[in-house]
């Protein structure tokens, strides 16, 4: 069975603004279960859908997710859910763990 069809998922382009990112939290997720791009495109809609959550960037080759997210607006549980979430919808089984969190890149003010 070809899945390649079923499995397509466009990249969101949600744009991000600079200074919001830099005064953000940056948490890095190890997520397992993504086999092709299509899937780290999965992957990041679900989460850069999240609110709160104001850019991300996947790495599949090493199948790592750097995250910039407002702490204050969004939980850690809820991008971990996200990322599962991503893939329950479309038929494929993704997990996440967050394996560090970084302060704001500046400091606000």
């Amino acid at each position: 069975m070809d899945t390649t069809e079923t499995c397509f998922e466009e990249r969101v382009d949600i744009g991000f603004d600079q200074e919001a990112v830099s005064e953000a939290q940056i948490v890095v997720l190890a997520v397992s279960g993504m086999k092709c791009s299509n899937c780290a495109n999965r992957v990041h809609n679900g989460l850069v859908r999240t609110p709160g959550v104001l850019w991300s960037a996947v790495d599949l080759e090493t199948a790592r997710v750097f995250v910039a997210f407002v702490g204050d607006l969004t939980a850690l549980s809820d991008l971990t859910t996200a990322v599962i979430t991503a893939g329950f919808i479309s038929n494929h089984t993704y997990s996440a763990r967050v394996l560090e969190v970084v302060e704001a890149l500046t400091p606000a003010g």
